[in-house]
């Protein structure tokens, strides 16, 4: 069983790095567009390719993908459909040239595929019309005639029994389009670094702040004590409600902010223990059970045969480790994460995987130990029954933030692109409650004292 991810204390520390964290924030991002009130939130292009290659850190990882369409969109088939098409496709490249005349694991992988993705009353069935996946049934022995289209170069052997994977061309690229549409909700909703709970609060301290400033205000007006002079006191303090109010609104607390780069645990999250079970070593080491490593490697070493790691939840690099070394850590690796240099974690199923050391997929594609997709590692069943899937998405939107404790526990954000577009949230917001605090104050200012 999975563990949560490692804890984020609040530490005064913190509190003198937040000048640098203001005026020296991570690069800025490709924008395609902002979301939300006021145009504030920004919306960055995260590409699907790279969060499936495992090249965004947390929240915006790939374990963070596949754990958001499994606990709130509720619709894991389109990225486990992804997976499972990768290692066939690498398969299928294998067995073309090989020469030999049949594959019995492609001809497993397919077999699985058909009842797990495309066949009635299946738990992963694809949201997709009954005609595309009965078509792809009922006609899969005359697909291996097609082998040669959609530019895929083809010489080896055929046979009826798998299609080549340009077959599932047209599947892939709607399949695709779903998928993209959940990640730009995925980005969108981790922006923020706490619930709904936690936001309410910062509204309504807020709310009490801009109270506040209206003390000398009122001060001012009913018992004619300090004149306008004190009125305009009271500008700085709407400045700070306001800021915090606009903040709140978009996910933002400004508590959590100054006190480092974190964000709340999600419900899922919350839900697990504090450390995970002991790992289980099977096959030479070389099949891993329960909790894994999760790391990845975005470079080789050229001169050895070891690797670097790199910790995604701790933010660290660790030492160098050969193929078959493991580093535990409380995390557990899900069904589609049996991907080349990027094991990574899922919730209630068990992977079995080849390696937990992290290598490049470059380096893995050279390698004897190749690696599969695990039907039997999926979860049991999707939290909620294949439904359409604009309904699942509208439903996953509303309970994105619900359910997170006001005063929640913390985890480290690590991903750049969050950082940023939290750093330009409170940027963004502290510019607009200047332009608010001006209202207010002019209105104040404006205000006969009484006589």
């Amino acid at each position: 069983m999975a563990s949560r991810p490692e804890h984020y204390p609040y530490s005064f520390k913190s509190l003198l790095d937040v000048p640098r964290r203001l005026f020296h924030p991570p690069p800025s991002q490709i924008k395609i567009g902002r979301v939300r009130s006021f145009l504030l939130t920004p919306l960055f292009e995260v590409k699907l390719t790279d969060v499936l290659e495992g090249q965004h850190l947390p929240p915006l990882s790939r374990k963070d993908f596949e754990e958001y369409l499994l606990f709130v969109e509720h619709s894991p088939e389109n990225f486990y459909f992804l997976q499972w098409l990768h290692d066939y496709t690498r398969l299928h490249t294998q067995w073309a040239q090989s020469g030999t005349p049949y594959s019995p694991k492609l001809a497993l992988s397919w077999s699985r595929a058909k009842e797990t993705f495309f066949a009635p009353g299946a738990h992963y069935r694809l949201n997709l019309p009954s005609s595309v996946l009965d078509k792809l049934l009922t006609n899969s022995d005359d697909t291996s005639s097609h082998a040669g289209s959609h530019h895929y170069e083809y010489t080896g052997p055929t046979h009826s029994s798998y299609p080549p994977p340009p077959a599932l061309a047209k599947v892939r690229r709607e399949v695709e389009d779903m998928l993209r549409e959940s990640l730009t909700r995925f980005v969108t909703g981790s922006c923020g670094n706490s619930g709904r709970a936690r936001g309410l609060f910062g509204i309504a301290l807020g709310v009490i702040t801009l109270v506040v400033g209206l003390a000398p205000v009122l001060m001012s007006i009913l018992a004619g004590r300090g004149g306008r002079a004190l009125r305009v006191a009271a500008i700085p303090i709407f400045w700070l409600g306001a800021w915090i109010t606009i903040m709140s609104l978009h996910g933002v607390c400004i508590v959590i902010f100054l006190f480092g780069d974190a964000r709340q645990l999600y419900p899922y999250e919350l839900a697990r223990p504090k450390i995970t079970a002991p790992i289980s070593n099977l096959d030479n080491g070389r099949t891993i059970t329960g909790a894994q490593d999760d790391v990845v490697s975005e470079k080789s070493r050229p001169a050895s045969d070891a690797h670097l790691f790199v910790d995604l939840e701790r933010g660290n690099e660790g030492g160098s480790t050969s193929t078959f070394e493991h580093k535990p850590v409380p995390r557990s690796l899900s069904a589609a994460s049996s991907v080349p240099g990027m094991e990574r974690e899922g919730e209630g199923c068990e992977l079995a995987t080849m390696s937990t050391s992290a290598h490049p997929p470059q380096s893995q594609s050279r390698s004897h130990t190749g690696w599969s997709f695990d039907f039997d590692a999926l979860p049991v069943s999707p939290q909620t029954p294949a439904t359409a899937w604009s309904a699942q998405a509208e439903a996953g939107s509303e309970k994105a933030g619900a359910g997170i404790p006001t005063f929640g526990p913390l985890t480290r954000v690590l991903s750049p692109v969050v950082t940023r577009a939290q750093w330009e949230i409170v940027v963004r917001s502290a510019v607009l409650a200047v332009f608010v605090a001006g209202i207010l104050g002019a209105i104040c200012l404006a205000v006969p004292a009484r006589r």
